[in-house]
């Protein structure tokens, strides 16, 4: 990866009595983990399709990443679904 990573995919969500959002992890092979949730995006209640992105605000926070992780994070009973996950690898300017 030599850009900015940048996550995008659409949730949607039935008698959620929470919210339910992206959260995106960075494992680099050496150092700590550094992850980005998208609480601004999240769904709650019945919900049609909405957009999600995520991506980190310092590029250099996951620069040449050993592994990546995206989770949906669900806070409460209901039903989420996911679709269209894309993972992009956004480039430096």
């Amino acid at each position: 990866v030599e850009g900015t990573l940048l996550y995008t995919g659409f949730l949607k969500s039935q008698d959620l009595q929470g919210t339910a959002f992206f959260e995106l992890w960075c494992h680099p092979a050496e150092g700590n983990p550094a992850f980005v949730r998208g609480l601004p995006r999240r769904v709650a209640g019945t919900s049609d399709w909405k957009p999600q992105e995520l991506s980190f605000s310092q590029p250099d926070a996951c620069r040449n990443p050993a592994s990546v992780e995206l989770n949906v994070v669900i806070q409460g009973a209901g039903t989420v679904w996911i679709d269209n996950l894309r993972l992009w690898d956004v480039p430096v300017e």
